[in-house]
Order: structure tokens, then C-alpha cells, then sequence
């Protein structure tokens, strides 16, 4: 399993990737640091190094934009297969009532 360092690279070019492709499907729409989610490394309780990819939001609700998941999903499903992930093919359920996707590839990583 590849170190949390050793992975930096690659999911920092996945989250590249995704926003490109936001971007393209949703033009105008920026994307946007969410306050203190800067990418960053840290131990957690057990000792394991976790690495957080620095998160991008949109002024919109994303789903709102597309008009549903799976309008997401076509769209981020590519570039997940590209950077290793497993496609999205199901929502989940969030605090609140909510929906969101998420991904995971074959080293520990979710995308959410």
C-alpha cells in the first residue's frame, strides 16, 4: 500500500482532473476552496499517516446543476477509471436527509 505521501500526487491530479471536468459540463460555474479544507497530512489515533486532498465546492449544488447523480456520475466516472477508482454507481445517504456519491480505490482512498 503506497504511503499517504507517496499518494499526494496522484489524488491532487484526480482533484485537478474533476474539477476539469466540472468545468467542461458546467461552464461558469467556479470552483471554489471551502474554508479550512486544504490538503494536509496527519496521524490518526491508531498511527496510520491519512492524507486529505484539499476540497473544492461549487456556488450551486452540483446536483441541482446537472439535474441528477447520475448526470454526475457520467460526468466524473472517466476520470475516476483513469485515476484508479472504481466508478460511481449509486448515491448515499448523508446526516440530514441528504445525497452524495462517493468512490474508493483499491489503496484506502474515498472520494467523496
Amino acid at each position: 500500500m503506497p504511503t499517504a505521501a507517496d499518494a499526494r500526487p496522484r489524488l491532487e491530479q484526480l482533484s485537478t482532473d474533476l474539477a476539469g471536468a466540472f468545468a467542461r459540463d458546467y461552464p461558469g460555474q467556479p470552483w471554489l476552496p471551502v474554508r479550512y479544507g486544504d490538503t494536509s497530512m496527519a496521524t490518526d489515533s491508531s498511527g496510520t499517516c491519512v492524507l486529505w486532498i484539499g476540497t473544492l465546492r461549487s456556488q450551486d449544488s452540483l446536483y441541482a446543476l446537472a439535474g441528477n447523480w447520475d448526470a454526475v456520475m457520467k460526468t466524473i466516472n472517466p476520470v475516476l477509471k483513469e485515476g484508479g477508482f472504481a466508478p460511481i454507481t449509486h448515491t448515499d445517504s448523508l446526516k440530514g436527509g441528504y445525497t452524495g456519491i462517493s468512490s474508493t480505490d483499491g489503496h484506502g482512498g474515498r472520494l467523496n
